[in-house]
């Protein structure tokens, strides 16, 4: 479910070099990235990205509900035997600064660069528009970790032992905060709460 570019909105697998392509096969979160790099998501317009959230943690088998807001909520019950874990939240917001001001949706063009001096490759865009990995790289680590603590992620099979998973995405982190301020806290449980940004 999330090994592949899930490449489901304009965005085909013919626009990413091969190198990309070769690179999103080995590294799961890198692919589900490069999938939502290609949702062009700016604040308070993150329906596409929600939606696709939404169904990759039913598919899943988590627990999603959108709230009034436009939040998306997901749990995890603990395994067996770890009910009374102590919860962690995983957090990630869905928006992105524009990628271009003029065009807002803009679709986003990755790119694999080596020009930097550094001897290292770097994901980029190709320069007109911003690459939005802030935050679809947050949202892709969890939901890799969602994969693999269900033994649904296609490299680990075999699920995970974890206390109770509280999963949220907001919306509009990039502007208002909207999704953030107007968030009910109080229908959570965990202890902790890992935001990735």
């Amino acid at each position: 479910i999330v090994s592949k570019p899930d490449i489901s909105s304009s965005q085909s697998n013919s626009e990413l070099s091969p190198e990309l392509m070769q690179i999103a096969e080995v590294d799961s979160v890198i692919g589900t990235a490069l999938g939502f790099l290609a949702i062009t998501s700016p604040s308070g317009q993150e329906d596409r990205g929600r939606n696709v959230i939404v169904g990759k943690l039913r598919a899943l088998g988590s627990e999603a509900q959108v709230d009034q807001h436009g939040n998306v909520i997901g749990s995890i019950g603990a395994s067996i035997g770890y009910e009374k874990a102590p919860g962690v939240v995983l957090n990630a917001h869905m928006d992105m600064v524009p990628g271009d001001p003029q065009d807002p949706t803009k679709l986003v063009k990755p790119r694999l660069r080596s020009d930097y001096g550094d001897g290292k490759e770097w994901i980029t865009s190709d320069g007109t528009t911003t690459l939005g990995a802030d935050d679809k790289a947050g949202v892709a680590a969890i939901l890799d970790v969602v994969a693999r603590l269900l033994g649904k992620h296609p490299r680990q099979q075999t699920p995970l032992k974890h206390g109770p998973i509280e999963i949220v995405f907001t919306v509009e982190e990039e502007t208002t905060g909207r999704g953030g301020e107007k968030l009910d806290t109080t229908q959570f449980n965990s202890k902790y709460i890992l935001v990735i940004d």
